[in-house]
């Protein structure tokens, strides 16, 4: 596979310049327009990229800036299979690896770990915290002067922690099955992620992404990798479904008897129970609680222990 035909596209070219903690950065993009004489597949466009002096290579200066260099060359093919649009993204780099230079993959990388603001929930208050508790084990009885329960019981919104992680993995070393199933499960172990010790149960895979990607070393070698984003939702209480205990009927030695009130006939609303005996006046609420997520070894993702 050659290249016919190639030239720079001054449409769309662009760029930001910021400042940050590690000082400042430089990005601009530019955009090329390259015909080939096959229909190859991505390998050989990416492959000419490198080897063909009408575009753009890795590490290469941009053609307006001698102190930018090209750290990215994103090729997509057009309509027709034989053009293409190459974009290149330039960059400050503080060194510039040169051919046959050790280069830091992108799977290499440190994977990208933010926290923020998890879905809200209202749950039912048992216990409140009294002077000396320690957080998460409150001990104070909620309940009225009469030191009974209130019903229906006091409640609070209660919002977790979402941690967002974006890795990079070797095709090779991708599982796509075991990310597919691990979306919308709970985990079924005690382990850390992201810096974070997480009792089994406690935390959810709410979404996960994966983008396939494609890397030029300085040589040309074209390698796969996926680019992967995690969304975890993680929590001071088990992931379960929580219900009041409550119905029509008792089961006391595994004998079921229909509840009847003092006049004799059965009642309108559901009783509340208390381990299928007619709970007392008086009682504090019941609860059962209901596992309705599978729990999955999330070791065969992978995860980042460390933040």
């Amino acid at each position: 596979m050659s290249v016919d035909y190639a030239k720079e596209i001054t449409d769309g070219d662009g760029g930001f310049i910021s400042t940050s903690g590690k000082g400042a950065t430089r990005v601009f993009h530019l955009k090329c327009s390259a015909v080939t004489d096959d229909r190859d597949t991505i390998y050989g466009i990416l492959g000419t990229t490198i080897t063909s002096t009408a575009l753009p290579t890795l590490y290469s200066q941009h053609p307006d800036d001698n102190q930018l260099y090209c750290t990215k060359i994103v090729p997509r093919r057009l309509v027709d299979r034989l053009n293409w649009h190459l974009s290149c993204e330039y960059q400050l780099l503080q060194t510039v690896p040169a051919a046959g230079s050790t280069v830091v993959y992108p799977w290499d990388q440190d994977p990208k770990i933010s926290f923020g603001s998890g879905p809200q929930y209202t749950r039912p208050v048992e216990k409140a915290y009294d002077v000396g508790d320690a957080q998460g084990a409150p001990t104070k009885e909620v309940q009225n002067s009469a030191e009974d329960p209130f019903d229906p019981p006091l409640t609070e919104v209660y919002t977790s922690w979402l941690c967002r992680i974006q890795r990079n993995i070797k095709d090779a070393d991708f599982n796509m099955q075991a990310h597919f199933d691990a979306k919308n499960t709970i985990n079924a172990n005690r382990d850390q992620y992201a810096g974070v010790l997480v009792e089994a149960h406690y935390a959810r895979m709410l979404d996960i992404g994966a983008t396939k990607q494609w890397f030029i070393d300085p040589q040309g070698d074209v390698h796969i990798y996926w680019s992967v984003n995690y969304e975890i939702e993680m929590s001071n209480v088990e992931f379960v479904q929580s219900v009041v205990d409550q119905g029509f009927h008792t089961l006391v030695l595994g004998v079921k008897s229909r509840i009847l009130l003092d006049d004799g006939k059965p009642p309108a609303q559901p009783q509340r129970l208390d381990n299928g005996s007619q709970l007392a006046d008086g009682g504090a609420t019941k609860y059962l609680d209901f596992q309705t997520v599978y729990a999955m070894n999330w070791n065969v993702l992978g995860l980042p222990r460390d933040a």
